[in-house]
Order: structure tokens, then sequence, then C-alpha cells
């Protein structure tokens, strides 16, 4: 099955997967390639938005099996919202690469959060 990602998502979300929330910014209604949609249209990306937000930004490419999963009258329209850069092909590589970047920051992280409970308590 081929896979589709949200264009910039690490860019404008969290890095927690299966946070209970999503960022969505108000800058969105002034942007033309959203507000010139049909509902439908804006119904459908605010559901894969959803949906990558648990799904580490790796969506399924199949629009029937995407409406069926969001309970949606019909089939998400994957061609149009490509056509509008919503969307772009999922790279498994770099998918990886930028997983384990993350990573090494949690790490890196929680080794200088320890190092500084460490010093704090020694005063």
């Amino acid at each position: 099955m081929e896979y589709l990602r949200i264009v910039n998502w690490d860019k404008y979300q969290q890095c927690d997967r299966n946070a209970p929330w999503i960022k969505l910014y108000t800058s969105l209604l002034q942007k033309y390639e959203f507000l010139n949609q049909t509902d439908s249209f804006k119904a459908s990306l605010l559901c894969i938005w959803m949906y990558a937000g648990t799904a580490g930004n790796k969506i399924p490419g199949d629009g029937k099996l995407l409406g069926s999963l969001f309970c949606l009258d019909g089939e998400v329209k994957i061609d149009a919202l490509v056509d509008a850069g919503f969307l772009e092909p999922f790279d498994e590589a770099e998918h990886l690469q930028s997983v384990g970047i993350k990573q090494d920051k949690i790490a890196k992280r929680k080794e200088k959060d320890k190092l500084k409970k460490r010093s704090e308590s020694d005063l």
C-alpha cells in the first residue's frame, strides 16, 4: 500500500506520538489553498491531521479506507489533497532518519535534566 504524509508536519506539531491533541493554527484561515476548497475537502483534511497525530504521520493512500475510518459519506479525495500541497508521498527512509534524530534529542534532554537535578540536590 502507498502511504502519504502531511507536508511540514514536524514543523507545526509536537514531537510526541499519540498526543491527545494536535495544533491547529489560525493562519490556516488566511491560506488560499485551504479557503478555496469544499467543505468535504476541509473536513477530510482535519480528519487526516488528527489521524496523522496518532500514526506518526504515515497515512494510508487509500481514499476509500480513509473515508471509512473517518465515517465520512464518501471517500477522501487524495489527489486533491496532494494537488493542494497538503499531502506528499511518505518516504520510509526519511521517516526513519527523522525518528532517530528525535530520539537522540529526547535522550539528550533527559540526560541534561538528570544532570540538572543532581546539581540541584548537591546544593
